[in-house]
């Protein structure tokens, strides 16, 4: 039997490939957000893995629990949201709160409106009336497996409920925030991203776990008309190389005024940009190439106009969503060479240095040298075309492991094997 993730270690994946279970299995993706969360890649990446389990024939009935909780900035109200999604909600009345539920790609799907909050905020505020339509759903369901993360007291307190009630639990482990003892009490499986993010926490916290790549929905990526104009970077923030971006657009524009950059906010925001850029004497917004647009609901509207892709993350980042979605669409994604991200690209992206002085709490600015050779490749793909048509191959090659014929497989497989 697969080991239980009941203490400070585990020791066992809770997967077992021998054990095949017959019959339909009722699975729950429990969030305590948006599951289509813009500014998530965590949520994203665990919605598009219970889509894969619902359009996986027969095999799973999956069901979604989640709120209105965002990551980052929610400025629709959820009905106007799902109107511009395309979804067909209802609404009702749970607790005196608003619950809207809906079936898309065949995920069965409830959403308590919590308000434009933030996951903590909507904890704060409606964690009671969350867990009571959680309870409900386990118990009219009769639901099998449940999938979440979390590591605090309510997640750990609903992963004990689910288990109470006969549920085995996958942890779907998305990045660095579980490195403290109890992190993985009440689960029964652990599922990652990469080779990278397994091997740290076995080495780390002593875990076992399961690499599957990025699950990533083709239709919510793939640009259906390509209009290659901006050298593209998303979500600004430190972690994701703030500072060193701001130096290398800075560079760049100043010799190459002609190649037009994009930001597109996510987490973080065209005001951070040009507050950290300020800091240093140096204005962005006097550049005509560098313009900054708002988040997207779909990721397919950014890679519409993308060229190119740069992910100059100076931490150690779990695996790079991003980067992935790029390589779908046939773009060159430059990358850093931080974490997961040289495994997630493989030969189909690009790795690029950062010196290791550039780090998250750098609080100075990366000189011309740190980001010449970023600069130099952008102009190089820019200037040769048959580099980066070579460059765009490539990463269509890269990114066929990502797709749902590859990736499906692997996921049935797992959940089939647990408990």
């Amino acid at each position: 039997m697969p080991q239980r993730c009941t203490g400070d270690k585990a020791f066992g994946s809770g997967f077992n490939a021998g054990m095949v279970h017959v019959g339909v299995r009722k699975v729950l993706l429990q969030l305590n957000q948006l599951p289509a969360d813009p500014a998530s890649g965590a949520a994203r990446s665990m919605l598009t893995m219970a889509e894969m389990l619902a359009s996986a024939g027969d095999r799973f009935e999956v069901h979604a629990l989640g709120t209105s909780a965002s990551e980052g900035a929610m400025p629709l109200g959820l009905g106007e949201y799902f109107g511009q999604q395309g979804i067909a909600a209802k609404e009702s009345i749970f607790a005196g709160r608003r619950v809207y539920r809906y079936t898309h790609r065949r995920v069965r799907t409830t959403i308590l409106d919590a308000g434009a909050v933030s996951p903590m905020e909507g904890e704060r505020l409606h964690a009671l009336t969350y867990d009571a339509l959680l309870e409900q759903m386990l118990r009219r369901q009769k639901i099998d497996i449940v999938l979440t993360y979390g590591g605090h007291a309510e997640a750990v307190r609903r992963r004990r409920l689910a288990r109470g009630l006969g549920c085995r639990v996958v942890f779907g482990l998305r990045n660095w925030g579980y490195m403290a003892p109890g992190a993985f009490v009440e689960c029964d499986a652990i599922v990652t991203a990469t080779e990278f993010v397994t091997e740290r926490y076995r080495r780390v916290m002593g875990i076992e776990s399961t690499a599957i790549p990025l699950p990533i929905e083709a239709e919510d990526v793939l640009a259906e008309k390509q209009e290659r104009i901006f050298v593209t970077a998303i979500n600004p923030s430190r972690e994701k190389g703030l500072l060193f971006l701001i130096r290398l657009l800075e560079e760049l524009a100043v010799r190459r005024p002609d190649i037009p950059v994009l930001i597109v906010e996510s987490r973080g925001n065209a005001g951070q940009v040009r507050a950290a850029a300020g800091q240093f004497g140096i204005d962005l917004a006097r550049h005509e190439s560098i313009m900054m647009s708002g988040g997207v609901a779909k990721p397919r509207d950014i890679y519409a106009v993308a060229r190119l892709v740069l992910m100059p993350s100076v931490w150690e980042e779990p695996a790079g969503r991003v980067a992935v979605e790029a390589m779908m669409n046939g773009i060159p994604a430059l990358v850093s060479d931080r974490g997961g991200l040289p495994e997630t690209v493989g030969a189909g992206g690009i790795v690029l240095g950062i010196p290791g002085h550039v780090r998250v709490e750098s609080r100075e600015l990366p000189g011309r040298e740190d980001v010449a050779g970023w600069v130099e490749k952008v102009i190089e793909l820019t200037d040769d075309g048959g580099l980066y048509e070579r460059a765009c191959a490539a990463a269509r090659e890269g990114a066929a492991r990502y797709e749902a014929a590859s990736v499906m497989p692997r996921l049935v497989a797992f959940f089939e094997g647990v408990g």
